[in-house]
């Protein structure tokens, strides 16, 4: 009763300055329309999980595709591991690139073979789980060549010139590094939350920095900065959409509203946060500094720009709205008795309804 009391004392006083005025017929009409929610937003979502890969390599021995129990032991360890979230299985099977086309390729493809069929024994997977390639190693042996600075030749040529036994003994320290099949496991991992804050953190920065032209306040609308406004309010939606599984606070909600936007940005997300919350108890004082930030925010607009016809509707709404949510209970009395507008003929007609609505709420 005490707050109600001290509530309508404000607004009376706060009334009486235009008690007598004569309204400018030409402000705040019925008829201006307020600002609406922009619907086109970018789908701004961040990874609540990674894809984490790891390698390994097993070689075999010349014309050989056997498993030894040394060369694939540190697989086997993995293996044994029973990793989970398994996203897909890479093996690539190789072979040196001496002898005939034939016989590597039925070599390559068994030492990639052998593998998945360890994997799928060890893991149960079916076989849609692996994606499988088997070659001649030649990237490798090209990379080889590179590093010993020999003359960078065709295939051909390499093909013919390892017929000869010597050759091959030659190059053998090269050949038996080709022999080998390499396993990537895709493996999905959460991301922790400190690497998700920090993603949003940097995404929210970059756009901190890049949209605080203003002149007075005056908001330079090229096409970019609306991108990035967009870009925003979908980073803000995805956070207010995430505060209640233990993500995002309250507070990682209110840095959003700490930005050069104009007056716009503000009206906005009052007006969405209000649809968005409805009457949660726990956003109460959120909403409240909110709906005063976005009518300060609409009068410095005003006083700006007195000929727009969307700012002066949307004082008339901002208002209707405080005043709605007082009347339900949602906002406390003093939220509405806090309103404080210009004495100045221009606003007599929404002050007169700030009048109105004082009567209804405290007499």
């Amino acid at each position: 009763m005490q707050d109600k009391i001290l509530a309508a004392i404000l607004c009376f006083f706060s009334g009486i300055a235009f008690a007598q005025s004569d309204c400018s017929p030409e402000y705040f009409s019925s008829k201006y329309k307020p600002s609406d929610l922009p619907t086109d937003l970018p789908n701004y979502r961040l990874p609540k999980d990674q894809i984490i890969r790891k390698t390994f390599t097993v070689n075999f021995a010349k014309n050989s595709a056997v498993l030894t129990g040394s060369n694939d032991e540190e697989l086997k360890q993995f293996l044994n591991h029973k990793p989970q979230q398994l996203k897909k299985i890479s093996i690539h099977g190789y072979s040196s690139v001496e002898g005939e086309l034939v016989n590597n390729s039925a070599l390559h493809q068994k030492r990639a073979q052998v593998i998945q069929a360890m994997i799928q024994k060890k893991l149960g997977l079916s076989a849609d789980k692996f994606q499988i390639q088997a070659k001649e190693n030649w990237s490798l042996f090209f990379e080889q060549l590179a590093e010993r600075k020999e003359h960078n030749k065709s295939k051909k040529y390499w093909k013919e010139r390892l017929q000869s036994k010597k050759e091959q003994e030659n190059f053998e320290e090269l050949l038996s590094k080709q022999r080998k099949t390499e396993v990537t496991f895709y493996i999905r991992e959460p991301v922790s939350r400190e690497d998700v804050l920090s993603r949003l953190e940097n995404d929210r920065s970059a756009i901190h920095a890049t949209v605080s032209v203003a002149i007075g306040y005056y908001y330079i609308w090229s096409a970019q900065n609306i991108a990035q406004l967009k870009r925003y309010l979908a980073m803000r939606s995805y956070v207010r959409e995430n505060l209640n599984d233990s993500l995002f606070h309250l507070n990682h909600l209110r840095k959003f509203d700490d930005i050069l936007f104009n007056e716009e940005y503000h009206i906005y997300t009052f007006y969405d946060d209000l649809q968005y919350f409805e009457s949660q108890s726990e956003y109460k004082d959120y909403m409240s500094r909110k709906a005063l930030v976005a009518f300060d925010k609409a009068l410095e607009g005003f006083k700006e720009r007195p000929k727009s016809k969307t700012l002066q509707a949307d004082l008339v709404e901002i208002l209707r709205l405080i005043y709605l949510k007082t009347q339900s209970g949602y906002f406390d009395p003093e939220v509405f008795a806090s309103i404080k507008i210009p004495d100045n003929k221009r606003y007599c007609t929404l002050q007169k309804q700030f009048q109105s609505y004082s009567d209804e709420l405290f007499n």
